[in-house]
């Protein structure tokens, strides 16, 4: 028989790509030739083709030897790596014959060895007979759409076949144990499959009885994560590990959690949180897209209960894992509720104001907020730069002012930790002695108070008191409000100007003293 060997070759180290042809009774051996070792670091194809039209090739091989795992040689049956593996070769056991069932009658064959271990290699006879084959292998195998519960796979003829069976399982499992199904279709959709699970599918054509082609190689795919969209209310909201199981590695998934009832705003309430700190992020974003604001960014907190505050009522998680380290993830309740709504407080008055001191009064409508913040300073203080103080009634005493000092103070609504509404603003002046006579600094009576314009003012004490008229930004308005003596009336009339909270300073032998005056 004549020889003819094919002989690849590295120079200065660095790999010679090549790629040739052969034929039928030529040799195949490795870049070392019969008695020589391989070289590290190739990346060879050869393509072996028959001389007629009407042949197929095959491979007798009589010797194989590389480095396992690491040094392999891989046959794909056709004339380019675009055919099926009839084969990947690593290690020492003798592969024996390898034939082409494709219509062109080839074979392609590929090398790869790495930059260390080399060896002795392989030879092997090519042979060529008539091809036999009637029923080819299908080509092209490919998994096009994943669900939890289905993979639609498809592939190309690769003769006249219109037949094909498809046989699947469990990853791992032994071809002729699987589930197998017959389709005139080369595009199918494999059902009834259980979520987050790794199975093997393989693909032969039906040519007629006892006419099928090989399988083709394996194809592997895992299921997604049985989706919970659309989210009821109740549910559990888990990474994609579920709840015993650690989240995905090299993942960004996003989930979308919307509610059942327009007008529900979703919530999640998180009992269970651990990922990998630094690496892996959980981002929930306030709205249907990550447009909305974001709410939470944590990698090592748990972000405790999170509800949405847009109009959709959806929140939008994004969980960005590495590819290294990948623990329990987290599970949260998903609660849907009607949004409650938070009324700014109103009708803002100060009572009882002393030298020192003073009782601030507000209304509120609506829904009883769960707590109010009342923030006072100095009048035409910014907000924000104020003292705060809490109350859980509309009332509420404070302490440590100034004598005879005005004051602006707001009161915010709390209604939820991430829903509240602050009051328009509120005065008051602390009076200039704390050694008056309360009783006879109060003897001025205001009667109605809230009114629609007109106030009536009795002075009920012995002495003069003259008074000014304060709209709440702390102006003057010129109504020539004169000196009120003992039992005497004053009637002041609003009438003509704005709704909201005015103030008459009162002023005495005795000492101050502010009163509020409510128009609605």
């Amino acid at each position: 028989m004549r020889k003819i060997y094919l002989i690849f070759g590295v120079i200065f180290g660095m790999q010679m790509i090549a790629s040739a042809q052969l034929t039928c009774g030529e040799v195949f051996v490795d870049s070392g030739g019969e008695n020589g070792q391989y070289v590290d670091y190739e990346e060879d194809t050869t393509v072996i083709c028959p001389t007629n039209a009407t042949d197929a090739v095959s491979l007798v091989f009589s010797s194989f030897e590389t480095e396992l795992t690491y040094d392999r040689l891989t046959i794909y049956d056709s004339n380019s790596t675009n055919g099926n593996v009839l084969a990947t070769l690593t290690g020492m056991p003798t592969p024996g014959t390898i034939m082409s069932t494709n219509p062109s009658g080839c074979l392609t064959a590929v090398f790869h060895s790495d930059l260390s271990v080399v060896s002795q290699g392989w030879i092997a006879d090519i042979t060529c007979a008539v091809n036999t084959t009637t029923c080819y292998t299908p080509l092209n195998v490919t998994v096009d759409t994943l669900t939890d519960l289905s993979a639609e796979i498809s592939w190309t003829s690769n003769g006249s076949e219109d037949q094909w069976i498809v046989e699947y399982a469990v990853a791992g499992f032994t071809l002729g144990t699987g589930t197998q199904v017959s389709t005139s279709s080369n595009n199918f959709i494999i059902s009834n499959l259980s979520e987050l699970t790794n199975y093997d599918f393989y693909v032969s054509a039906y040519c007629g009885v006892g006419d099928t082609s090989n399988f083709s190689s394996v194809i592997s795919f895992t299921t997604a994560m049985t989706p919970l969209l659309p989210f009821i209310c109740g549910n559990l909201f888990t990474d994609a590990g579920g709840v015993n199981g650690p989240y995905l590695a090299a993942t960004q998934d996003t989930t979308v959690l919307c509610p059942g009832v327009q007008g529900d705003m979703v919530s999640l309430v998180f009992t269970a949180f651990e990922v990998e700190t630094e690496y892996d992020t959980l981002f929930i974003y306030d709205g249907n897209t990550v447009a909305g604001n974001l709410l939470v960014a944590t990698d090592n907190l748990s972000p405790g209960t999170v509800t949405a505050t847009n109009s959709t009522g959806c929140l939008t998680v994004v969980f960005v894992s590495d590819d290294i380290v990948q623990y329990g993830g987290w599970s949260a309740l998903i609660d849907c509720e009607v949004p409650v709504i938070c009324d700014a407080p109103t009708s803002l008055i100060a009572t009882t104001v002393g030298s020192s001191s003073a009782t601030l009064n507000w209304a509120s409508t609506g829904t009883m907020p769960a707590a109010f913040a009342i923030e006072y300073g100095p009048i035409g203080f910014n907000q924000g730069t104020g003292t705060v103080v809490g109350s859980t009634t509309t009332s509420i005493t404070i302490n440590g002012l100034t004598q005879n000092t005005p004051y602006n103070f707001y009161v915010t609504a709390i209604c939820t930790i991430q829903d509240s509404a602050t009051s328009s603003v509120g005065t008051f002046s602390t009076l200039n002695t704390a050694s008056i006579n309360e009783l006879q600094i109060n003897a001025v009576s205001i009667y109605p108070n809230p009114s629609k314009g007109k106030f009536v003012l009795t002075n009920k004490s012995n002495i003069l008191v003259s008074s000014e008229l304060f709209d709440a930004q702390g102006r003057k308005l010129n109504l020539n409000l004169s000196n009120l003596e003992s039992n005497e009336e004053l009637i002041v009339d609003l009438t003509a100007f704005e709704n909201g909270v005015y103030f008459i300073k009162t002023a005495s032998s005795l000492g101050n003293k502010t009163y509020s005056l409510v128009k609605n």
